[in-house]
């Protein structure tokens, strides 16, 4: 009876993990902000985009609506949070316009293929993750714009 107790105390210790990129309490994500796309992460490494293209961004408003811009594309729709869970969706459109460089085309793929999985955010100051998966994200930054 005592290894079986000592056991589960073994086991309830080591199975509780603490994971600190998914904190219990979330901040809020700045809105009117234009968050840059910096890096996207997969399994913990960051990979590499064709071409090393990252032209993408986001601008969330307060009223849920956001839009951004993938490659030569634009992004418009809503997006609905829950800070407390740490939850978050999207529901958008996007033009669909060519483009002569590859590289443009092959990313725009491959960042919408990604964005369509988010399902949750971590939000500092001036970093926020989109979780698609497990230690798998979109990482974006606060870029200043100049408002004319």
């Amino acid at each position: 009876m005592k290894r079986v107790c000592v056991f589960l105390c073994l086991a309830v210790c080591f199975g509780c993990s603490d994971d600190s990129d998914n904190p219990e309490e979330q901040t809020q994500i700045e809105t009117e902000q234009q968050w840059q796309l910096t890096a996207i992460v997969e399994n913990g490494a960051e990979v590499a985009t064709p071409g090393n293209c990252k032209t993408a961004y986001l601008i969330l408003e307060e009223d849920g609506t956001f839009r951004g811009l993938v490659g030569v594309n634009q992004l418009d729709g809503t997006f609905d949070i829950d800070p407390i869970s740490g939850k978050i969706s999207f529901k958008y459109t996007m033009t669909q316009l060519g483009s002569l460089e590859p590289n443009v085309i092959e990313f725009e793929k491959m960042y919408m293929k990604l964005f369509g999985k988010i399902i949750s955010y971590i939000s500092s100051d001036d970093d926020l993750k989109l979780y698609y998966g497990d230690n798998s994200y979109l990482q974006y930054q606060i870029e200043e714009v100049e408002k004319l």
